[in-house]
């Protein structure tokens, strides 16, 4: 199976130097516990984010896939 990578950036930094909305909060907790079953099931190899709060901050995940289709199925 090949290896995929897709990175990931917020698209309002507020929600790293002020804090989040409350819909960002539900927002990332589910995107947090759908990676965290992708980690346990082991699809996903790494996953995780840069430590700075600003414009440059951004997420990471390589994971395994069957081929493309199942690639974007994981990450949308």
């Amino acid at each position: 199976m090949p290896y995929y990578l897709y990175k990931i950036q917020t698209v309002r930094i507020e929600m790293l130097t002020v804090g989040p909305t409350a819909m960002e909060t539900e927002t990332t907790t589910a995107h947090y516990n759908y990676l965290k079953a992708l980690c346990d099931a082991g699809t996903i190899m790494l996953a995780g984010r840069t430590t700075n709060d600003d414009a440059t901050t951004l997420g990471l995940n390589i994971f395994r896939a069957a081929n493309d289709t199942a690639a974007r199925d994981i990450v949308v």
